[in-house]
């Protein structure tokens, strides 16, 4: 079942719940045993005040208490399955929104998290979403327990004395109008208070993962006041939502008591006038309508959480609704089958691109061809558009105008994950999963054998420093690689990608963090492991004479344009080449 829909309304948060039958039934048939002996209380009190009027023998006094403690005890059993249930409900709607969410998430095109905070998103996918199905489902339960409880004593309330139940019913139709107005203002201001924790959460994820840019500039204070304005945003709103939250509680609790009291002192009435109403059932009718006013109060809250979940929901809802998606496949075989037979090669025809959060062309209008088993060099200004060429080929980004062709075949009428599966590409951000260093390895190719990582590290020059580690190849590697070296992880990127086998490697200033020996040893290896191996790569770097020995032609690219494609040796007495040596 989709549960991101377009209306993310209370009523689409409802129907969450429906894909759990099993569930859902077990909950009704508990809520309504225990529901229903929690009403039937009343009516032992007055069995029970009944008995006190007249001299009774104990035997029937036994029988009246062993009937109702009989019934207590089925109830007590009834409620332990409701709660059971519910809080099954409640995890297993919370494990399927977020798998859900998360799949959405992974389908979105890259530029939407270039436009959103990702602290936002995974607040969204971690707290929200358990809060979401924290409401949804116990409040679904008050909802259902309070309309028991309001209609069962309402009933009561009728058959023993209209007049009685009228001077009940008017105070609390004023409930119900407090209850709605509040509930309504309420959701809009926690849905304000909702965006100012997730902004702030999102600004300290940042701060924090890049904490050594906030101590070399010793930005540790402007960062301290920076979050207490956060802080105080925060704190503000929180006043405003307890303000119309104690008004709402007040108001309820004081014209609830009000109301019971009237309600009591008109019975009281009734039973001095010798009416037919005895202090017995005048007793049920106090605790009956207790029973309704609590029932009406479940609904009250109730619906004023579910209110606040669905602002919540919608919010989530509307990146669930996000156009701009591209096709994933989840299926590793029909991902897998996508390699192309032979060496591939590299088109790119009449291509202008911008990032949809700027104004200026990356590109405009340029072609060039890359042949089958080309090792290509990428050089070129910061800024002019080299790292671009990879976001084109990988389908990151899609082009403003043009074709990308990879063996004549369109990569825009493909699916995103068809031209990636070709392609291994290492990126000068030496970012690393949590975890250890085999798992980082691993995870382009989940399958690989141990002997295939052993090879694919040791042809990238990080075998002996991983032998090295307290525990090898099981060694941590902190959050996001903090526990190793620059040019460590760089060097197991470099064997990620080796392991993958690819048609293409791409190489993103791969060797920025490679000392000269290292980087040379990488040089050894590109020419004895990709030339004339039936590979095609690229590789961008600032090292421009380290490309010399390595690579068949090279791409000058200056302000998004390719101004030359050719040999090392013919371009040294190009002017802006010279420039960049």
């Amino acid at each position: 079942m989709n549960f991101f829909n377009r209306k993310g309304d209370l009523h689409s948060i409802i129907k969450l719940l429906l894909p759990e039958k099993l569930l859902l039934g077990k909950f009704s048939l508990a809520l309504l045993v225990s529901s229903g002996s929690a009403l039937c209380f009343p009516l032992a009190m007055k069995d029970i005040y009944g008995l006190c009027e007249e001299k009774t023998e104990v035997s029937k006094i036994f029988k009246v208490v062993a009937k109702w403690t009989a019934i207590f005890t089925i109830g007590s059993l009834g409620t332990y399955y409701r709660r059971l249930t519910i809080d099954q409900l409640a995890n297993k709607l919370s494990m399927n929104l977020r798998h859900q969410y998360y799949k959405v998430l992974l389908q979105k095109r890259i530029s939407i998290f270039a436009e959103q905070n990702s602290g936002n998103l995974s607040h969204q996918l971690g707290h929200d979403i358990y809060q979401i199905s924290q409401t949804v489902v116990f409040e679904f339960s008050s909802i259902l327990r309070g309309a028991s409880f309001f209609t069962g004593g309402l009933g009561y309330l009728l058959y023993t004395s209209v007049p009685l139940t009228l001077v009940t019913i008017l105070p609390i139709s004023s409930l119900a109008l407090v209850s709605k107005h509040y509930g309504t203002i309420l959701k809009k201001e926690r849905e304000k208070m909702s965006e100012i924790s997730r902004f702030a959460q999102g600004y300290t994820r940042e701060r924090i993962s890049q904490i050594k840019t906030v101590k070399l500039f010793n930005a540790e204070g402007f960062e301290m006041k920076k979050y207490k304005e956060l802080l105080d945003k925060l704190y503000g709103q929180a006043v405003n939502v307890a303000g119309y939250s104690a008004i709402h509680h007040g108001l309820m609790e004081g014209l609830g008591q009000n109301a019971l009291l009237w309600c009591i002192g008109y019975g009281a009435y009734l039973v001095s006038i010798d009416s037919g109403l005895s202090i017995g059932k005048l007793t049920a009718f106090a605790m009956y309508s207790m029973y309704s006013g609590l029932g009406f109060r479940l609904l009250s809250s109730g619906y004023t959480e579910m209110k606040k979940a669905s602002g919540i929901y919608r919010i989530i809802n509307q990146n669930a609704q996000l156009s701009d998606v591209e096709t994933v496949s989840f299926d590793s075989e029909k991902v897998t089958s996508v390699f192309t037979k032979g060496t591939p090669y590299i088109q790119f025809r009449n291509v202008s691109f911008k990032y949809p959060i700027r104004d200026h062309l990356v590109f405009d209008n340029i072609s060039f061809d890359i042949k089958a088993g080309e090792i290509i060099g990428i050089i070129g200004q910061s800024g002019s558009g080299k790292s671009s060429i990879f976001n084109l080929i990988t389908h990151l980004y899609k082009p403003t105008s043009g074709d990308i062709l990879i063996n004549g075949e369109n990569i825009l009428e493909k699916p995103a994950w068809w031209p990636r599966q070709m392609i291994s590409i290492v990126s000068q951000e030496t970012l690393l999963f949590t975890g250890s260093i085999i798992d980082n390895i691993r995870y382009s190719d989940p399958q690989a054998s141990e002997e295939a990582i052993m090879e694919a590290c040791k042809k990238a020059d990080a075998y002996d420093f991983i032998m090295e580690m307290p525990e090898k190849f099981n060694t941590p590697v902190g959050e996001q690689g903090y526990a190793l070296s620059g040019g460590q992880k760089q060097r197991i990127l470099i064997a990620r990608a080796l392991l993958k086998k690819p048609n293409i490697f791409l190489f993103d200033e791969a060797t920025s963090a490679l000392d000269a020996n290292t980087e040379g040893y990488f040089q050894d290896v590109i020419e004895k492991e990709f030339k004339g191996k039936g590979y095609t790569v690229i590789i961008i770097s600032h090292r421009v004479k380290s490309l010399k020995n390595i690579c068949d032609r090279i791409m000058l690219i200056d302000e998004g344009k390719v101004i030359a494609l050719d040999t090392f040796e013919n371009l040294e007495t190009h002017p802006e080449f010279k420039l960049l040596l």
